[in-house]
């Protein structure tokens, strides 16, 4: 009780290391084994384009590159758009310049933002192929800023910014690689760079250079040609400005657009002997983002983006065009700031590419009209995200923009709760009776100079998501990251730190807020005043047995770290560390004592916990954290991840009987904001966090050591055969198959594993099975994103299934009744130290996400018993992976280890003819299947020859067209 708890202690006991400890990085194997990342909700993200993203083909069909999560490739055919994914990398593809060889084969020059190189795709007949342009390894930034063109032999030439040298590079590719050269002086900045190849394959280059001596930037235009390069200055001292575009007319000269001052832009044309100067006025007010194009009669296209005039935070398309009776304007064309890439059909008709807001579009105009389309949707979710485990031991997160994620099987559904305003600027999930989700969350609103700020709870029930608005506040309010728990009865308390200037005051300025749901509706308190402060602080907040609440915080005017406890006798406070820390998290052990994890202000992560001594300090981790969460496991250890500032790593600590252990979880990019930890009843550690590199959710889970964590006991393990009144058809093909509940087999339920099965798109199945008198059928859908066969007899290093049945159900191993049945991908089925009997009939298809096998078993061998309703036979269901060849990469057992140990099998009930069966307890996603119309027995299977398998054919995963409901997305290994 917490009236124990704090007795009539007067002082504070700190016990402080002297030092915490050095983080083990993931680069290490042991730590890079122990951890699987995945990416729960990872939706497109992509920045601008570039003036040459988009490009039109012979018959006028737009061509889209882009990217800044992966780089993305999109076509149009004349009806409907294609995407294809070209890199999957992380955090390539922005600056991506597109090309097109004269039979409309696509080359993409673009920057890889986490190695800071530049890299270049190509498709030929083969497919798609990436390679590394030019890396100054660890340290140098290469590419940030890239303009490809083709010359007429196809050969790709590349300007890019040497952001390590401050100067401009050029790269050619030739047939012994790529041949690389400096561009102009050294220490010259260059940006806003724009490149065309002539008729001749000579390169022409337009940018900016900056010289840090005079500070200006000038106007630059360069040209190669056997003698080298030759640059002059078309424009000096045109202050900074994002953007310049390069066109060759009919007779390769130069015309290069630029902005100025005002409502101007340029257009610079070189006549032979000189530069000639242009003016274009615009509609709107300092035009930037320029995209220009030549027609076949010499006349320059541009478009722009403008600001608008009386309206300075909208940004408007523009397009100009010039003809024989002067400048034309084409206003309207959509909103939003961001480069635009400018093309001219075959007859000179302009199609104009941009990003605005969170869509990419494409305007164009077909002689008579224009038209506006969307071409591709991005989007930032998991900056804000709380994890919650269920009673199956299966993650449930609530993250921004406003969305639940539970992994159901072997899928992610998503539910959106929609928020009633603002952006969340905090969020808090608890899960109550039933697995139904509870989400507090703070927002944020800004509507021109008005600000709005508010705390809402919402519950999910069957009539849907129920909303309350706890807090409202306006006049510069600020609510600060919630934190919400259910007491026994699923009554939820939450807390929270509110800041206001409204008058009268809705609280007092600063105030620890805790809100209280009762009978007769919701209340509120201040907890704390801590005084003046406009830092939004996170609180955490804990319920004992008694549903009395215990919250930690820092007082916005100071950093020390408190915690304030609610009894019968009112609120009661106690300072923890007077030291000072941020972004506190609050965990009530067994005992009703608290305990504590922040990110200290002397730089460590820290460690608080109380018992009847008083308060304890624990430095775990040297170095500057934020958002720490903290959970403890069932022998009272703590477990705490944190974002680490400095290296922007996600970090996870904990505690076990031989001390303290830190280490690095994720360090790709800008990872572990917004992480939130939790346990496993097994004490499996995951933590969900923001990729604020790729703007996308990802969850790190923690592989249990089986010789050191206890396994729990695993429920019996259950599948239905049903009575086959058509038997089917054994060719690999599960289409004549009725629709039934499959037994799921993936790396969640899956009772024996080892390596690595990263997730259902990785390796996962869902097996079926039907029963005659005569025969056992079994038909599997197994999903594997890589097909790899290629270790001759020794079939269980290859992608493979197992089916083990023990006959008798007798559970003694080794018998006649025995079987374990080995199919491969390349179609070999193999009986484990036995020849397969000829009775036995097995195919096997490939498929474009895995594959599909069929096998029939006589029930001769299955023992004496005659294969009749209600008879029970011993199953298990073994899958193995390999991605790579060599061994295997992963292995999983359906009930435990799949070496014919009898005593390991679940249980195959044969139900009776007219039984219509039920989902078993594991089956969760079934496919549909569409029954056969006649049925006819058969006393023999009858066999269909199936497509051979190649040794390592690669296949990409099928999209599921419904938003909510996805394959687990492929997992990064760790």
């Amino acid at each position: 009780m917490i009236t124990q708890r704090f007795g009539a202690t007067s002082f504070i006991i700190v016990a402080l290391l002297a030092s915490g400890l050095t983080l083990s990085q993931p680069a290490t194997a042991d730590v890079a084994d122990e951890w699987q990342i995945t990416c729960v909700d990872c939706p497109k993200w992509f920045g601008e384009l570039t003036d040459h993203s988009l490009r039109l083909d012979a018959a006028g069909h737009p061509h889209v590159a882009y990217g800044g999560d992966h780089l993305y490739y999109a076509t149009h055919d004349g009806t409907t758009w294609h995407y294809e994914t070209v890199d999957l990398s992380s955090a390539v593809g922005s600056a991506a310049s597109l090309a097109l060889d004269a039979v409309g084969r696509p080359s993409i020059s673009y920057y890889d933002a986490n190695n800071q190189d530049l890299k270049f795709a190509y498709r030929d007949n083969s497919g798609w192929h990436t390679e590394t342009v030019d890396s100054e390894g660890l340290g140098g930034v290469i590419g940030v800023t890239t303009a490809l063109d083709l010359d007429a032999d196809g050969r790709a030439h590349i300007a890019y910014a040497d952001g390590t040298h401050q100067m401009l590079n050029y790269a050619r590719r030739g047939t012994s690689g790529w041949q690389l050269e400096e561009v102009g002086p050294t220490n010259r900045y260059a940006t806003a760079i724009s490149l065309t190849v002539d008729s001749a394959s000579h390169p022409h280059l337009a940018y900016y250079a900056y010289d840090p001596g005079s500070g200006q930037y000038a106007l630059i235009y360069a040209r190669h040609s056997a003698l080298g390069w030759a640059l002059e200055t078309i424009a000096a001292d045109v202050g900074w400005h994002g953007s310049c575009s390069l066109a060759l007319d009919n007779s390769d000269r130069p015309h290069v657009a630029y902005p100025v001052a005002g409502r101007q832009s340029r257009i610079a044309h070189w006549t032979g002997t000189t530069w000639q100067i242009e003016a274009v006025t615009w509609n709107g007010d300092t035009p930037d983002d320029l995209s220009l194009a030549i027609d076949a009669t010499g006349f320059p296209h541009v478009s722009g983006t403008v600001i608008m005039q009386y309206e300075p935070t909208s940004w408007a398309v523009e397009y100009h065009y010039r003809d024989v009776t002067g400048w034309h304007l084409a206003v309207g064309l959509g909103y939003g700031s961001g480069q635009t890439s400018l093309a001219l059909d075959a007859v000179g008709h302009p199609a104009v590419g941009h990003v605005a807001y969170d869509k990419l579009s494409l305007v164009f105009f077909d002689g008579a009209s224009w038209y506006n389309q969307d071409v591709d949707a991005r989007s930032d979710v998991g900056e804000l995200t709380s994890l919650a485990i269920d009673s199956s031991g299966r993650p449930v997160i609530a993250y921004a923009p406003g969305r639940v994620a539970s992994l159901a099987g072997a899928y992610w559904t998503f539910d959106d709760f929609f928020l009633a305003y603002g952006e969340p600027t905090g969020i808090s999930l608890a899960l109550g009776a039933g697995g139904r989700p509870h989400v507090a969350y703070s927002w944020y609103s800004l509507h021109d100079i008005f600000e709005d700020a508010g705390l809402d709870y919402v519950v999910r029930n069957t009539a849907g998501w129920q909303r309350t608005a706890l807090y409202h506040g306006s006049y510069s309010a600020r609510v600060g990251p919630p934190a919400l728990a259910l007491d026994a009865d699923d009554t939820p308390q939450i807390s929270s730190a509110i800041y206001s200037d409204a008058w009268p005051l809705d609280y007092h300025m600063l105030s620890v807020v805790h809100f209280r749901r009762t009978a007769s509706g919701w209340t509120s308190e201040a907890v704390d005043d801590p005084g003046y402060g406009w830092v939004q602080k996170q609180v955490d907040l804990d319920l004992d047995p008694d549903g009395n609440p215990t919250i930690g915080y820092t007082p916005p005017n100071t950093n020390l770290v408190k915690i304030a406890v609610r009894d019968t006798n009112g609120w009661r406070y106690e300072s923890v560390d007077p030291s000072g820390g941020r972004d506190v998290s609050l965990v009530l052990d067994d005992a009703g004592f608290p305990h504590m994890s922040y990110g200290a202000s002397a730089g460590q992560l820290r460690y608080a916990y109380r018992n009847v001594s008083g308060w304890h300090l624990v430095n775990v981790a040297e170095g500057e954290f934020s958002r720490t969460s903290l959970a403890l496991d069932a022998s009272g250890y703590p477990h705490i991840s944190a974002y680490e500032t400095t290296n922007a790593d996600l970090v996870y600590a904990y505690q076990d009987a031989t001390g303290w252990h830190a280490e690095v979880v994720d360090s790709i990019g800008d990872v572990g904001q917004g992480n939130s930890l939790a346990l496993t009843a097994a004490g499996q550690a995951m933590i969900s966090y923001y990729d604020a590199t790729n703007l996308d959710l990802k969850l790190a889970v923690r592989q249990v050591d089986p010789q050191a964590t206890p396994t729990p006991t695993p429920l019996p393990k259950v599948g239905n055969a049903a009575y086959a009144l058509s038997p089917p058809t054994i060719d690999g093909d599960l289409s004549d198959w009725p629709a039934l509940p499959g037994v799921l087999v993936d790396r969640w339920n899956a009772v024996d594993y080892g390596g690595f099965i990263t997730n259902a798109s990785d390796a996962s199945a869902t097996c079926f099975h039907q029963w005659t008198e005569s025969y056992l059928y079994a038909g599997c859908l197994v999903t594997d994103d890589h097909l790899v066969a290629d270790s001759d007899d020794e079939w269980w290093h290859d992608d493979a299934v197992e089916l083990v049945y023990d006959g008798l159900n007798d559970n003694q191993s080794y018998g006649a009744d025995d079987h374990k049945y080995g199919m491969r991908i390349d179609s070999s089925l193999f009986d484990y130290v036995a020849p397969v009997h000829p009775g036995v009939v097995f195919a096997l298809r490939t498929r474009p996400d895995g594959y599909s096998l069929e096998l029939a078993v006589p029930a001769s061998q299955l023992g004496v018993i005659a294969m009749q309703a209600s008879r029970v036979i011993g199953l298990n269901i073994g899958l193995i992976d390999d991605d790579d060849g060599d061994e295997a990469d992963g292995w999983l057992g359906w009930s435990g280890n799949t070496w014919r140990h009898a005593e390991l099998c679940g249980d195959l009930l044969l139900l009776p003819a007219d039984a219509t069966p039920t989902p078993t307890a594991t089956a969760t996603a079934t496919p549909s299947m569409t029954p056969t119309s006649t049925p006819t027995a058969t006393a023999t299977p009858t066999v269909t020859p199936s497509p051979t398998a190649t040794a390592t054919p690669t296949a990409t995963p099928t999209a599921t067209s419904a938003l909510y409901l996805r394959y687990l997305p492929l997992i990064i290994n760790r």
